[in-house]
């Protein structure tokens, strides 16, 4: 259960508000699998009820700046929009129209399962590990825009928020676009091995192989500066390897 605190600080640090049980039980509409944070901003997409495909994040990011935190979800939420729909009209073009919409939607099957399967494994964390995830991070990797909080009252916090059911902390479209790059490697291969691609396959090829380097980036990044930004790389990383096996197995 350690893992789904320590994802659930990872995915979004939680914001250093008085949330209670009576402030949040009752006043927004539950959807399948709990709800996100009612004091989260950003630009929300759960087309199917369950997963948020736009980005929501903590008020506390960027210093509290609304408007740049808006600046920053809705520009994620756009471009994750164009890179979904690139790769599965790219992917389209090397494996036909009706596969390319088969495997679209399995993609979407197991993106709402594996953000329920986290929730719910979220609504089930004790109060005691919410304390030993924070006292853990303020000694190590650290509080981050919520330093200087006790990690009793952050802990106190999430958890009225978790009982009152926001058991929701990932959000955006990149694992699925993510594995839809996945699939696209495989079919047309990695950047410089499979050199310059033109043709049928160059949009899928462009924009898997963009992704690809683009979340090592991300993380190299991350590891040199020594400083948590909150991405999900481990996720990253799964879903265009679940996209890259399912090419290998030929599916759909």
């Amino acid at each position: 259960m350690e893992d789904i605190s320590n994802l659930l600080w990872a995915l979004s640090p939680p914001p250093a508000f008085n949330i209670s049980v009576e402030d949040t039980t009752g006043t927004r509409r539950r959807l399948f699998g709990g709800d996100y944070p009612g004091e989260f901003v950003g630009d929300s997409f759960r087309i199917f009820g369950g997963h948020d495909y736009g980005y929501v994040i903590p008020p506390t990011a960027y210093n509290g700046d609304i408007s740049k935190i808006r600046d920053f979800t809705r520009k994620n939420a756009y471009l994750g929009l164009a890179f979904t729909v690139a790769l599965a009209v790219g992917n389209s073009f090397v494996i036909g129209a009706w596969k390319s919409a088969k495997l679209f939607a399995f993609l979407v099957f197991l993106n709402e399962l594996f953000s329920w399967a986290v929730s719910k494994g979220t609504s089930k964390v004790t109060f005691q590990q919410l304390v030993d995830t924070y006292t853990k991070l303020e000694k190590g990797a650290g509080l981050g825009l919520d330093a200087g909080t006790p990690a009793l009252q952050l802990a106190t916090e999430r958890w009225h928020g978790i009982k009152a059911g926001e058991t929701r902390f990932l959000s955006g479209s990149s694992m699925l676009y993510g594995a839809l790059a996945g699939y696209g490697l495989y079919i047309t291969g990695i950047f410089p091995i499979a050199g310059f691609l033109t043709g049928k396959g160059a949009l899928s090829y462009y924009v898997s192989n963009f992704i690809f380097f683009n979340n090592i980036n991300l993380y190299l990044k991350e590891k040199r500066s020594g400083v948590t930004t909150g991405t999900a790389h481990r996720e990253h990383a799964r879903s265009m390897i679940v996209g890259f096996m399912l090419a290998w197995n030929n599916f759909p």
